[in-house]
């Protein structure tokens, strides 16, 4: 029962949003407990810790930019990390007394996102910028003020608005997710992308045309621990 409580508690307490221009609208879902193993590792390329140096960022902000580009950077080394993913869980269905449907599905989805990524040519090192930064970082205290994070800000802006506002560029895009202390756990969520319809995260994630990247950490909003605002743009 005590199993069966915690999985319950940490089932609802993440959430997944993605959006830009050319993926499908908003979409919530909850997700399964993530384990607490550490997930493989990848070889690494030159220049991925690419927001090492801005200043205006915090070090867990650039630690995700820099799995990020880490994915981006050698599509088909990150494999080995998805695969120990997999493992993850599939060693925790034991574990799990009610709701494994939704384990499976990571687990299938995650196998299609090995399919993906063999197939992905690598892409740019996305870089930061001060402006995309700012533009997540106002949306991401908007939420916490008022205790719920989507897409739209208050004015009726979107992601891409808001990019345009603050960092004059035409094209942008944004996920927002929460319920994982841990970074790279958190941007495997966005990239397998379970449940959601066209995969909306991923595509974001794996988008050729960004240059540009920020994230934010915005913390807890509402009751949703751990929550984070990614915006790219070109």
């Amino acid at each position: 029962m005590k199993i069966f409580v915690q999985f319950l508690i940490l089932f609802l307490s993440i959430i997944l949003i993605s959006c830009n221009p050319s993926s499908p609208q908003p979409s919530r879902k909850n997700q399964p407990v993530r384990p607490k193993n550490k997930m493989g590792s990848a070889p690494t390329s030159k220049n991925i810790d690419s927001a090492r140096k801005a200043s205006y960022m915090s070090s867990r902000e650039k630690d995700m930019i820099k799995e990020i580009n880490l994915i981006r950077s050698n599509p088909k080394g990150y494999i080995p990390i998805v695969e120990a993913y997999i493992k993850d869980q599939e060693a925790q269905m034991s574990q799990i007394i009610s709701g494994k449907e939704y384990v499976r599905d990571e687990i299938k989805t995650a196998k299609e996102l090995i399919k993906e990524l063999r197939k992905t040519s690598p892409m740019s090192i996305l870089q930061p910028n001060e402006g995309v930064y700012k533009a997540a970082k106002i949306h991401g205290i908007e939420g916490k003020k008022k205790g719920s994070l989507n897409h739209v800000g208050s004015n009726g802006s979107w992601p891409w608005d808001r990019i345009k506002k603050h960092a004059g560029f035409a094209n942008g895009g944004e996920n927002l997710v929460g319920g994982l202390s841990d970074v790279r756990e958190s941007v495997m969520v966005l990239l397998v992308d379970s449940g959601i319809d066209g995969r909306g995260h991923r595509k974001a994630l794996l988008n050729p045309q960004w240059s540009y990247v920020a994230c934010y950490e915005v913390g807890q909003v509402g009751t949703m621990p751990h929550y984070w605002v990614q915006n790219f743009a070109n």
